[in-house]
């Protein structure tokens, strides 16, 4: 599974705090006195908005760049400024799961990028680039592809084959492809991204670790075992090296060769590995990983049919990145998904409904989708499982309200058919025969 983007701060062409600080003296130099006071300010909203991001301080950093935004409104005609402080706002929205507000503020801010630098300009690569993984979460795969086409075609253009940003770009078209599934093509864009960053940075830097990392994944998932391990072995050996041994940036690698070893049913060097992930991470402090590390324990605990441990750890892991994420984060679903067949498989049906539940709510921000629906249909089977029918009528109903203004499909068509035989089955026999008339052409 592949890890956060790299998005936001850490990918800026260069280091905008120095920039912004040299910058900020000119314009106070060349100002007036109200102007060079509004300089000043937007400065110190900018860099303390840098600040809360370096310690994780995401609402925090949220609410001094908008601040900053607001300011370089005023801000004479093609002021670079208003271009980065709308990408950096756009790259926070983006790490706090706020993926509709980060791709109106890239899409802002590639407007003025074009304004300010002309077209097809660095800044507006950089843009395209992180508008590209925000329209993946989003579900928006063509969008996507043709954002991170166009990131890659810019850098190509300006920069050359063997430019570690054109390595970037195409490191988040093989991400497309790989959201989609698209396995061959995300390979080569990886294997594209790989001889790149190689070329600009040498074998053993940390960026050629996170395309060794993303090439492991698609590797994994086309069941090329022994090559993904083989990379993200490698990816480890850089990071013990330039991070040393207890770096969250290597328990996030430790966490995948882990899934790898569950794959290879080699589930002591699993066990082993996904706890050194999760001590790592405790010692960190970064417990939302943490949480995920236990997780991913849990799995290993169900599939050796030990419920009652799998049961606590998972608890434990949901509970740590229920308390280091907003509600309705994205990246609590995986989790709760985990939590629903633990509780299932443990017949504590009530309990896996619940999280099902938070599944279901998480999904629906993006509208109806796939997974919305077929959640929705596995509450319902857990329910009948329960022997209760009062709760699967009730959750067939409201995927029933759910799909109304979707087209008939095969999947609506089953579901419409089970919802009469549930109606049947309770006594409504009425009711059932006009759900069952509906489906007449």
């Amino acid at each position: 599974m592949h890890n956060a983007y790299n998005i936001g701060m850490p990918i800026n062409l260069f280091d905008l705090r120095q920039l912004i600080g040299s910058l900020t003296v000119l314009f106070c130099l060349a100002g007036c006195a109200s102007l060079q006071t509004e300089n000043l300010v937007w400065c110190k909203y900018y860099m303390d908005g840098h600040d809360f991001t370096d310690i994780d301080s995401l609402s925090d950093a949220e609410t001094c760049f908008s601040r900053a935004v607001q300011l370089a409104h005023a801000f004479p005609k093609n002021d670079p400024r208003l271009a980065w402080v709308l990408y950096d706002l756009g790259a926070i929205y983006f790490m706090e799961g706020k993926y509709q507000s980060a791709r109106k503020t890239f899409d802002q801010a590639i407007e003025v990028d074009r304004e300010t630098f002309g077209l097809d300009n660095l800044e507006e690569a950089r843009c395209q680039n992180d508008l590209a993984k925000t329209w993946v979460e989003l579900g928006k795969y063509a969008e996507a592809e043709k954002a991170a086409q166009k990131s890659a075609q810019i850098y190509l253009a300006r920069m050359g084959e063997g430019d570690r940003f054109v390595g970037g770009a195409l490191l988040t078209l093989g991400i497309v492809y790989y959201r989609q599934g698209r396995f061959a093509e995300a390979e080569s864009a990886y294997r594209q991204a790989l001889a790149a960053d190689e070329k600009a940075l040498g074998p053993h830097d940390l960026v050629v670790a996170k395309v060794l990392h993303n090439l492991a994944d698609v590797l994994q998932d086309e069941h090329k075992l022994a090559e993904a391990d083989v990379l993200y072995q490698r990816e480890i050996k850089i990071k013990e090296r330039l991070l040393g041994r207890e770096s969250r940036e290597l328990a996030v690698a430790l966490n995948s060769l882990a899934s790898l070893k569950v794959e290879q049913q080699d589930n002591v060097a699993a066990k082993e590995i996904y706890n050194r992930a999760a001590s790592i991470f405790s010692e960190r402090k970064d417990f939302k990983n943490m949480g995920h590390a236990l997780v991913n324990l849990s799995s290993v605990y169900k599939s050796e049919g030990k419920l009652p441990l799998a049961y606590e750890t998972c608890k434990r892991g949901v509970s740590a990145t229920e308390e280091h994420l907003p509600a309705g984060h994205p990246e609590l679903t995986h989790g709760y998904l985990e939590m629903a067949d633990i509780c299932s498989s443990s017949k504590k049906f009530t309990e896996a409904e619940l999280y099902i539940g938070k599944i279901i709510a998480i999904s629906s921000v993006r509208g109806v989708t796939s997974q919305g629906r077929s959640m929705a249909e596995a509450r319902v089977q857990i329910a009948m499982q329960a022997g209760s029918g009062t709760r699967a009528l009730m959750y067939m109903k409201e995927l029933i309200d759910m799909e109304k203004a979707l087209p008939m499909d095969s999947v609506k068509q089953r579901h419409i058919e089970l919802y009469a035989r549930l109606l049947r089955e309770s006594g409504r026999t009425g009711e059932a025969q006009l759900i069952e008339k509906s489906l007449t052409p």
